[in-house]
């Protein structure tokens, strides 16, 4: 059986006190689980609930482990869902390096609008 082309669903939860929106992982699962179906895709969940998105990629291990799953060369991975961009990144290092690995693998990035 071929596998299907595949969503990275990635939840985060904040660490920082003074972010507002603290929208639970299982919400963000869900919101990531309807985006699959809409666009056809089997969802992968890469749940980051101990980490700030302040932090480089090194200090993120489930980030980093969800571009290298992207930049492999057989990835199977064609989009990345987030809730939104604080999510993913809330420095500009970080935000440009996962960027740059999107772009470069012609992934499609969405968010929870």
């Amino acid at each position: 059986m071929e596998i299907m082309e595949q969503l990275a669903i990635y939840c985060r939860k904040s660490q920082d006190n003074k972010d507002r929106d603290s929208t639970s992982i299982d919400e963000q699962k869900n919101q990531g689980n309807l985006k699959a179906i809409e666009l056809n895709l089997e969802p992968v969940l890469f749940i980051e609930d101990t980490s700030s998105g302040k932090l480089d990629l090194k200090d993120r291990p489930v980030m980093m482990d969800m571009l290298q799953k992207i930049s492999a060369k057989d990835s199977k991975i064609k989009a990345v869902f987030a809730y939104d961009t604080s999510r993913l990144y809330r420095n500009d290092e970080t935000k440009h390096k996962f960027l740059a690995i999107i772009k470069r693998k012609d992934i499609e990035l969405y968010f929870n609008f």
